[in-house]
């Protein structure tokens, strides 16, 4: 024997105002970054010198961790194997550190597109059509 059951149920009109439809926000949930690897060079009588790692085979859509040396601005970097050139930046300017590198991520958006973001900004940059020459 089957039965079934239906619940009916009534509601009194409300007196508070509707409320608006939103569309829920996309959190802003901070993305990971993958470390890479440093070392740091001690010789006697002077300070440390930090040696950043470097990922030569990048990911698309994967963010690195990057320091980019700005000692002459914000203009090149070396990421996967290959010479960068900036296209654009947004935002402050990096902070350096004593070394004069900016902390970051650095991310391979396309074959033809790296982005590094640092808190503030960020800065796109495209391949370069020559080597990078170092700054004078």
């Amino acid at each position: 024997m089957a039965c079934s059951i239906v619940l009916v149920g009534c509601a009194a009109p409300s007196t508070e105002p509707a409320e608006a439809s939103v569309a829920p926000t996309p959190s802003a949930a901070p993305r990971s970054i993958v470390p890479v690897p440093s070392s740091v060079q001690v010789i006697p009588g002077q300070p440390p010198l930090v040696h950043y790692g470097t990922v030569e085979d990048p990911q698309i859509g994967v963010a690195y961790e990057y320091h980019l040396y700005l000692h002459c601005g914000l203009r090149q970097a070396t990421f996967g194997g290959r010479g960068w050139v900036v296209r654009r930046s947004d935002g402050a300017r990096p902070v350096m550190d004593q070394s004069q590198y900016a902390t970051g991520a650095m991310t391979l958006v396309s074959p033809e597109l790296a982005r590094f973001e640092w808190p503030g900004g960020g800065a796109d940059f495209v391949p370069a059509d020559a080597p990078l020459q170092p700054c004078a």
